[in-house]
């Protein structure tokens, strides 16, 4: 009973000293987009296949909605046109304020996950502090870096118009509490859920002046969802070593999403019904 129970201890030992070696190689390997294409593939391969009959009275074969797919694609597609019009609707001038929230990463494959895990968890005690400040709707979307971290856009809509100066061709904020209030609060929250000792996080923020301003910021956020989230063409041309950093960041972003298990779209109540299965 001695022997075996030593022989049990010296098998945890070495189990978790392997458990650590490989940590750390990940730890240091920088991720690559060719190291999840086959796993991605293979995700996609296990969506349920549908069938249906054709006007012609022949049966076929349609795959079910899964992230990524051409079926998700369109089905999103439609609510996402929704959810922007709801998002725009009773737009006043100098009221949506436009936040890209950037983590600190290595890119590395755990640096990579915990921005992603870190990121979900913090970005909803930082937009219930935001609400007590006077945003009445918000449309929030995580996605990938073309190396595979996550970064978060954020379009909030306020309660009255915000004071803003034009820089550089872009509206900056101008109210300097409120901009502190925003960058410390970030900091605040990612700090309590990152396992990451550094703490450089970049915090962006504009002011749409007018409603092409907003629609654009919309677009821009938006530009892994909906139909635009289908990753077929991304993959083909990731195999063949023409993938444009557009292409790694929905890759990724829909990588990241299975694994962690993350919604990267969420939003205010007043904008979810028939809200993004993402």
């Amino acid at each position: 009973m001695v022997l075996h129970r030593w022989r049990y201890t010296l098998w945890k030992a070495q189990l978790s000293a392997l458990s650590i070696c490989v940590k750390n190689q990940l730890s240091l390997k920088k991720m690559k987009i060719d190291d999840v294409l086959e796993e991605i593939e293979d995700n996609q391969r296990r969506a349920r296949m549908i069938p249906y009959r054709r006007q012609d009275g022949t049966m076929d074969m349609f795959p079910a909605a899964k992230r990524g797919n051409s079926t998700y694609a369109y089905r999103t597609g439609k609510q996402l046109s929704v959810h922007k019009q709801m998002f725009l609707d009773g737009f006043v001038d100098y009221s949506v304020m436009f936040i890209t929230l950037v983590v600190p990463h290595n890119n590395s494959y755990y640096g990579c996950q915990d921005t992603w895990k870190a990121t979900a968890k913090a970005i909803g005690p930082f937009i219930k502090a935001l609400k007590k400040k006077g945003v009445e709707k918000y449309f929030i979307v995580l996605e990938a870096t073309s190396k595979g971290c996550c970064h978060t856009h954020l379009l909030t809509s306020w309660n009255r118009s915000l004071r803003a100066s034009i820089q550089d061709g872009k509206f900056h904020l101008e109210e300097k509490d409120l901009l502190d209030f925003i960058k410390e609060r970030w900091d605040r929250e990612w700090t309590k859920v990152s396992d990451l000792l550094i703490n450089n996080n970049s915090v962006a923020v504009q002011v749409c002046p007018n409603l092409k301003e907003a629609e654009k910021a919309f677009e821009y956020a938006s530009k892994y969802l909906g139909e635009r989230s289908n990753i077929m063409k991304s993959l083909d041309r990731a195999h063949q070593d023409k993938a444009t950093s557009y292409d790694q960041g929905k890759l990724f972003t829909n990588y990241w999403a299975s694994k962690t298990n993350r919604r990267v779209c969420r939003m205010s109540r007043n904008l979810s019904k028939g809200a993004l299965y993402t």
